[in-house]
């Protein structure tokens, strides 16, 4: 038996804890090939209701789990989990037949998930867990026949199966959805005591994973869950006393924003760029920012005027001793890439060079948006 943690698959930043009678080698080895995102989902199931105690799941809550997770990194970030993923199609398909949003809450997707006869969903639902609850105890099993175990059908995978020792979990009687596993004592207690670093270097494998599938794709740690919410209060205190000397037109509307109230847009959407940089921002009316939601501004129509905007902005910076100590003060955390704070607000900039600097940050991450799926958006003038 394979007890050696040093032999931790290289590529992994994160070693687990030793223990002395279970082969954590093998788990650590156990993302080291992955051609569909199954195992982390699945994983990332069982692991989560272990730490929190529970020994026996069934097929049916573990993938309700998975689609749940998944959920809104495919829905609302528009990643990819893989071009042919049994679960991002499950996912897309539910949405679709459902109408759920992208931020839909986990409860209200299983309640349908739960409700479904669709026989449709029921088979790519069935379909996921062919070969996931068996082919992620791989790295547990002998190399010597390992293939064999995993031959016909689900019954027999699971009487070769349960006959070794040291797998994570064992299987009941086979009942499709209604299957139950139990977690390995000694394997319970190591997830529950270690829970911190292992859920760290799962987070870290599926990002390895996700960036491979989406290269283009920027901010991927802070994509694997739901945002939590975002401090702007610095861009809105630095817009609020900008914006009192020198209001300026909304760019979907034409309102004037003057300062009294207003809202913050991104104009590629956060869920895309993952990250509140100055450049990206826009003040906008409530209304429209809801509207606008995680599309992406027709190019043609809006980005013309956010050039112009940005500029009327921008000189006031150099004008105001008020605004620009206002701005220093939203720069510190609102323009993180010294660069770009170098050279689009550097002083005595003409509207044609200033203009060209934005097009030249912002039309990469417009593009690279829209090829991901993102849609475009006109407001109701």
């Amino acid at each position: 038996m394979d007890r050696d943690v040093s032999k931790i698959n290289s590529s992994a930043f994160i070693q687990l804890p030793y223990a002395p009678t279970l082969p954590i080698a093998r788990l650590a080895r156990l993302f080291a090939s992955t051609s569909a995102s199954y195992k982390f989902f699945w994983f990332k199931a069982l692991f989560e209701r272990a730490a929190a105690g529970e020994r026996v799941m069934t097929y049916r809550d573990l993938a309700g789990d998975m689609i749940t997770e998944a959920w809104y990194m495919v829905t609302e970030y528009h990643l990819s989990l893989g071009a042919t993923d049994q679960l991002q199609h499950l996912v897309l398909s539910l949405q679709a037949r459902f109408g759920l949003k992208s931020s839909e809450r986990a409860q209200v997707i299983l309640e349908h998930l739960k409700r479904c006869d669709d026989p449709d969903i029921l088979r790519q639902e069935e379909g996921l867990l062919n070969m996931v609850p068996y082919r992620l105890q791989s790295a547990f099993l002998p190399e010597v026949g390992r293939a064999g175990v995993y031959a016909g059908t689900p019954r027999a995978q699971i009487l070769r199966l349960n006959a070794y020792r040291d797998l994570m979990y064992y299987y009941s009687e086979y009942r499709r959805l209604d299957t139950t596993i139990t977690m390995d004592p000694a394997w319970m207690d190591y997830l529950t005591q270690n829970q911190e670093i292992i859920r760290g270097w799962l987070s870290y494998s599926l990002i390895r994973y996700l960036q491979a599938r989406n290269p283009s794709v920027p901010g991927i740690a802070d994509k694997l869950t739901p945002p939590a919410a975002r401090d702007l209060t610095s861009v809105k205190r630095y817009w609020k006393i900008l914006l009192a000397v020198h209001p300026v037109p909304d760019i979907y509307t034409g309102q004037l924003m003057d300062g009294h109230d207003f809202s913050v847009d991104h104009f590629v959407p956060w869920s895309y760029v993952a990250h509140d940089e100055l450049w990206n921002l826009s003040p906008t009316t409530r209304s429209v920012n809801s509207s606008k939601n995680s599309d992406l501004p027709a190019w043609e129509r809006y980005f013309p005027r956010l050039q112009r905007q940005e500029y009327a902005l921008y000189t006031e910076i150099w004008k105001r001793d008020t605004v620009r100590a206002a701005f220093r003060k939203c720069a510190d955390h609102n323009l993180n890439d010294e660069r770009v704070r170098a050279t689009l607000y550097r002083e005595g900039q003409t509207e044609q060079q200033f203009s060209a600097q934005l097009e030249e940050i912002l039309s990469p991450v417009y593009r690279s948006a829209r090829n991901c799926g993102f849609r475009e958006w006109h407001a109701a003038e």
